[in-house]
């Protein structure tokens, strides 16, 4: 694979993000299907457009043939992140039809049940999905800790958390620990 392609191997699932150069794309995109692309073990590609502002026909091409070739190895491809424009081409050729579109990563590891690739406790996908932070603060004088509990995926969930740091600095707290240990995914 190209030095530069982002990847992300979570249980026999491969995430890749495109960089949103149209002529890099295609490179990174011809590589995957050469030698220098292991298979062993990858049941899902996934390939982020989030950076895409469009397609040429080469990558629609490309994209196509990538398709054929996976399916024959019965390994499924998938698209994540698709801009409103990209999604319109995909939908004029058809190409939509025959290939999973996922709003983000986490709807990608949802369905595929990657969660459990992730976090080692007993709880379902939706349960873990399920967003929460405790606040401690009283254990320790001038220590306060945050545990974050489920997905941080969403911006308001950054957002609170920034908001409770700011409370506990502005109430002279010096320390701050945040636990992650029951967190699932963060985006």
């Amino acid at each position: 694979m190209h030095t530069s392609l982002y990847s992300k191997r979570l249980g026999n699932s491969l995430i890749i993000r495109l960089s949103g150069n149209n002529e890099q794309d295609l490179i990174n995109l011809a590589a995957l299907d050469t030698s220098k692309f292991s298979t062993d073990g990858v049941g899902h590609l996934a390939i982020s457009l989030e950076r895409v502002a469009f397609f040429y026909s080469a990558t629609i091409n490309r994209l196509v043939e990538l398709y054929k070739i996976l399916s024959e190895k019965s390994i499924t491809l998938s698209l994540l992140q698709v801009p409103d424009k990209v999604r319109m081409i995909l939908t004029g050729v058809k190409l939509d039809r025959h290939l999973n579109i996922y709003r983000s990563e986490y709807d990608f590891i949802l369905a595929h049940n990657k969660i459990s690739d992730i976090s080692s406790g007993t709880e379902t996908p939706q349960e873990m999905s399920e967003f929460g932070i405790h606040r401690e603060c009283d254990a320790i004088p001038g220590v306060c800790r945050f545990s974050i509990c489920g997905a941080l995926i969403e911006s308001h969930h950054a957002h609170q958390l920034y908001e409770l740091i700011e409370t506990a600095i502005s109430e002279g707290i010096k320390e701050i620990n945040i636990d992650l240990k029951k967190t699932t995914y963060i985006d």
